[in-house]
């Protein structure tokens, strides 16, 4: 991104080399056309680049890091790890050896999954449930209910989790009993492991909203009286179920998206354990390889091209088609706003399969960075992630065509004279 006036161009024939191509305000001298491990100050003059070395032996992907928490992570040999450096790593989790995870972060925390299991991790690097699960439906014994099949004269309860971190779970499906005098509900025991107590609403008569009205943590009977009902807490998480595990995590206005196959379901807002099947999902023609948020909406590549889901709202959002071309699956990254002159803190970054990078903007506005100035071949995945050295700025990238080979690199156009016996053969 810094160190050449005009950045690079592999298209200029070599004989255009001093003169200005038009629409360029540029002279074609002042563009790199080819650096091979050498890097380029902002001055412009090359400096040998650093190598590298092996650190653990081992089948190894997934490398992640948080700089507001000093956190990184790795899958390595079906593990996953964190910690605060490579050199200090704990063990958080069996996972899949072979499945990519995403990250997300939100406050101290941060969110993970493969598309087969998902799960959190603290700043203490300690594993923790990536939600609660959802109660199962009790066993209700009272009153029968003068209309089974409505609300006239009945009670409705309900039974949520409490996990050993005090989030509550969603709410079992209401079951229906009678108006009059007490009853007993059970539930099956013991409690799943991740779960520290369950607890008992029930409405008022006639009433669709249920109050806390007992606590079980051992007993799988508890008797409900009139005289527990309508004191405790409202319950607020009816309709409510965990996140369930998809390619792609992300946050964004207090909410995390995930990206399961060809949808893309939300979490309540700050409650980042629940969320609102029935309503909470957007659709997408094709299996989802981008998600990637801006400052007032959200990028999303599949393999017809990228959308842009505008607006903060996830239930009033306006869908922009933005490119044909999709995005090259996971090779994108985030770059400070105020590389591209933006007063934001970052933005999206990605590969295209027409080989060209592209920067998502606020407002669903996208720029070609590379667009008749690199030549690459196309690709199928990759990966790509932002370096600072030496008051340098690289994006650095890896691809890979789909049969697996990794020959990342630039196409070069030259032109050459044939000549035989000084006479020219291809004029």
């Amino acid at each position: 991104m810094d160190g050449w006036p005009g950045g690079v161009n592999n298209r200029i024939r070599e004989t255009e080399q001093a003169i200005m191509r038009e629409g360029e305000s540029i002279p074609s001298s002042q563009f790199l056309r080819k650096a091979l491990n050498v890097d380029l100050t902002q001055e412009g003059h090359p400096i040998r680049r650093r190598g590298y070395s092996l650190h653990t032996a081992g089948y190894a992907h997934s490398a992640w890091g948080c700089d507001q928490l000093g956190m990184f992570c790795v899958v390595l040999d079906g593990q996953l790890l964190a910690g605060p450096d490579p050199d200090n790593l704990y063990v958080i989790s069996e996972v899949n050896r072979y499945n990519p995870i995403s990250y997300a972060f939100v406050n101290d925390t941060v969110y993970y999954s493969n598309g087969q299991l998902l799960g959190e991790i603290t700043y203490a690097f300690q594993a923790r449930p990536w939600g609660v699960p959802t109660a199962p439906r009790p066993t209700v014994a009272g009153p029968a209910a003068a209309n089974p099949n409505g609300w006239s004269e009945t009670r409705q309860v309900s039974v949520t989790y409490i996990d050993h971190y005090g989030r509550e779970g969603g709410a079992s499906e209401p079951v229906l009993v009678g108006a009059d005098g007490n009853f007993t509900v059970t539930i099956p025991m013991p409690l799943p492991g991740t779960v520290k107590e369950a607890r008992v609403y029930v409405s008022q008569i006639n009433s669709e909203i249920l109050y806390h009205a007992q606590t079980m943590l051992v007993s799988d009977t508890v008797t409900i009286t009139p005289a527990d009902v309508g004191k405790g807490k409202e319950l607020d998480t009816l309709n409510l179920q965990p996140p369930m595990p998809g390619q792609l995590v992300a946050d964004f206005n207090g909410r995390i998206f995930v990206a399961r196959n060809s949808k893309i379901l939300f979490t309540e807002p700050l409650r980042y354990h629940l969320t609102r099947p029935a309503q909470g999902i957007y659709m997408f023609p094709d299996y989802v390889t981008m998600m990637q948020p801006s400052t007032d909406g959200i990028y999303v590549g599949t393999s017809r091209g990228v959308v842009f889901l505008s607006g903060t709202d996830p239930y009033d959002v306006t869908q922009i088609h933005v490119s044909p071309h999709a995005p090259v699956e996971r090779a994108f990254t985030r770059v400070a706003g105020e590389k591209f002159g933006l007063g934001v803190e970052d933005v999206p970054v990605w590969w295209g399969r027409d080989g060209v990078m592209v920067v998502g903007l606020p407002g669903g506005q996208v720029r070609q960075l590379t667009r008749d100035r690199l030549a690459v071949p196309k690709f199928e995945a990759g990966a790509a992630s932002i370096r600072e050295y030496e008051g340098m700025s690289h994006i650095v990238s890896t691809l890979r065509r789909g049969e697996g080979m990794n020959p990342m690199g630039a196409t070069d156009t030259v032109v050459a004279e044939v000549r035989q016996n000084n006479i020219v053969l291809n004029s």
